[in-house]
């Protein structure tokens, strides 16, 4: 399971006016597909709840090979300057019982024209913190070879 404190800040960045989830999935030839502006929901668990609308989509089937086979989903979350990547393993694939009501009925309230598939839950193995800033600062102290000539001729700018 992830790290407690990084999965607090996945609680606060999806709460974030303007966040944006992205899920990737990967088929079973290992080509990628992505879902911008994915529905999701942490669980006190160590999980996440993802709502899949439509049976015939490409990330169905590829989350539906991924639960078979142990394969991984990742979930980039970002708002602002902060960004992280949730790495997870589909463990359940919710099509009826309390929980998918609970979710269809929040999902027919927002559009009644709408149809749910699926509410998948995800088990979250990893959290990796990908915000541009973090990792410059890391690469920087790992990696100072890594500067460019001119930069490393200059003292780096104050941090204030």
């Amino acid at each position: 399971m992830a790290d407690l404190q990084l999965i607090d800040s996945l609680a606060k960045l999806l709460k974030r006016d303007g966040a944006v989830a992205a899920m990737t999935t990967i088929d079973a030839e290992g080509h990628a597909a992505t879902v911008l502006n994915a529905e999701v929901f942490l669980t006190p668990h160590g999980t996440f709840l993802y709502r899949e609308y439509l049976e015939s989509s490409t990330t169905n089937r590829n989350l539906l090979h991924a639960l078979w086979f142990e394969k991984r989903a990742i979930l980039a979350v970002a708002a602002g300057e902060k960004a992280l990547d949730v790495h997870g393993v589909p463990t359940i694939a919710h099509v009826a019982g309390p929980l998918f009501q609970e979710h269809y009925a929040a999902a027919q309230a927002a559009d009644p024209e709408t149809d749910l598939a699926t509410v998948w839950e995800i088990r979250i193995d990893d959290i990796v913190e990908v915000s541009p800033g973090f990792l410059r600062r890391r690469q920087d102290a790992e990696r100072p070879f890594f500067r460019h000539l001119d930069r490393l001729l200059v003292p780096a700018p104050q941090q204030r």
